[in-house]
């Protein structure tokens, strides 16, 4: 009655529900690490494209384009790939840094209190199974106990 339980099925009730909720929260978890992870990919491709954008400048008026582009090969590179992906993505470099950082914040914060929550939920679902172990531990001791009067009574 700690737990305010009174009836075996209720017991398994409740652990079933906190398993589920477990479970949801879990997918929760890896859905906002996966939002987390794009947004962070995001900001180091806009941070990049924001780093070599005056070499890929130069590049573009230099005279000799293949000597430049020797000089400067990973640079462009970098920035070129920075700058497909900021337009794959649809976001301006400028809107990437601000926009996805508050973003990814908020989304850090919700993702903290599902991990304490899945914490709760994981403590709920071990204590919900230890009092159902000691229930089925004494309805299987009462039942032997039951076995061993019958057996007494007719021997």
């Amino acid at each position: 009655t700690e737990h305010q339980i009174d009836s075996y099925e209720e017991l398994q009730l409740r652990l079933d529900a906190a398993t589920e909720q477990r479970d949801q929260l879990s997918v929760s978890i890896k859905d906002l690490e996966r939002q987390i992870a794009e947004l962070t990919h995001i900001q180091k491709q806009a941070a990049i494209y924001r780093q070599y954008q005056p070499i890929y400048t130069q590049y573009q008026k230099a005279r000799d384009k293949e000597k430049f582009l020797r000089g400067h090969e990973s640079e462009i590179i970098l920035f070129e790939a920075a700058m497909r992906e900021m337009k794959q993505t649809k976001v301006s470099t400028q809107l990437a840094s601000d926009h996805t950082n508050r973003n990814r914040k908020k989304l850090e914060a919700v993702l903290n209190q599902y991990y304490q929550d899945y914490r709760k939920g994981v403590d709920t679902i071990k204590e919900l199974l230890v009092l159902k172990q000691n229930v089925d531990l004494l309805l299987s001791n009462s039942r032997e106990n039951k076995m061993k009067d019958k057996t007494i009574d007719v021997g």
